[in-house]
């Protein structure tokens, strides 16, 4: 699966895709099926069922947003223009995806 990100130009696409088919989606997924889920498939329709494009959305949107970007300003010393290193800076420093992140340790070895 992880050979069709190279193939994905949209940066919110891509970070999108790697959520869909990340340990977390795939481990509820497959908690919901009651056995290992690997289809793409499958895993998107769950993804998008289950609110987690919705959650996308709203984090995409926070990332991007004025806010983010002067905190990400003030961090690097410079404006960030660059969706992805947006994307990343929130991630990395906005308190609610810190449970994202602790879910993620927990279900790592899940595969």
């Amino acid at each position: 699966m992880s050979h069709m990100l190279g193939r994905i130009k949209s940066v919110r696409l891509h970070m999108q895709f790697k959520e869909v088919i990340g340990a977390d989606n795939a481990w509820f997924c497959s908690q919901c099926y009651n056995k290992p889920v690997d289809d793409i498939e499958l895993l998107w329709r769950y993804f998008v069922e289950q609110g987690g494009a919705l959650d996308f959305a709203r984090r995409w949107n926070e990332a991007m947003s004025d806010v983010n970007r002067y905190y990400a300003a003030k961090f690097y010393g410079k404006e960030i223009t660059d969706e992805q290193v947006l994307w990343e800076y929130y991630v990395a420093h906005n308190t609610n995806n810190m449970l994202t992140a602790q879910r993620h340790q927990r279900h790592d070895n899940w595969q």
